[in-house]
């Protein structure tokens, strides 16, 4: 299971139905890369993570290698979150904020786009807070 902190993509063990999450570790730390700080996270179907960079675009990050593969450039720099959407999960919707004011800076803040990436995404889990 993946977490987003500041400045840093956190990776826990995670078992469905088992006990909670454990060892804790930094998974990337983007302070040092200049391509914006991780915000809101999805996973693909082949196990690459994609990050929405605040003051960036899309990256994919692989996750053993803990290298990123693909960096996706967008009109703006308030990239705030992504996931895959669609019947088959193939698209990457990518939201967008207007921060720090309502009316955008950039005609293109606070905007959804939806990219085809060639990846592709899987059903979300549904996480049971009484899971033991």
């Amino acid at each position: 299971m993946y977490l987003v902190d500041v400045g840093v993509i956190l990776a826990f063990d995670f078992r469905a139905g088992s006990k909670p999450l454990s060892r804790p570790r930094i998974l990337m730390k983007f302070s040092d890369l200049g391509i914006g700080n991780p915000d809101g996270i999805c996973v693909d179907s082949q196990g690459s993570i994609w990050a929405a960079l605040w003051g960036g675009g899309i990256a994919r990050i692989h996750p053993v290698q803990r290298e990123i593969t693909h960096l996706i450039q967008l009109p703006t720099k308030t990239v705030a979150s992504c996931a895959f959407v669609g019947n088959h999960f193939d698209r990457l919707a990518v939201t967008t904020a207007t921060y720090p004011c309502e009316t955008p800076a950039n005609p293109a803040d606070g905007r959804t786009y939806i990219l085809d990436v060639g990846a592709s995404g899987i059903p979300p889990y549904r996480y049971s807070a009484t899971a033991r």
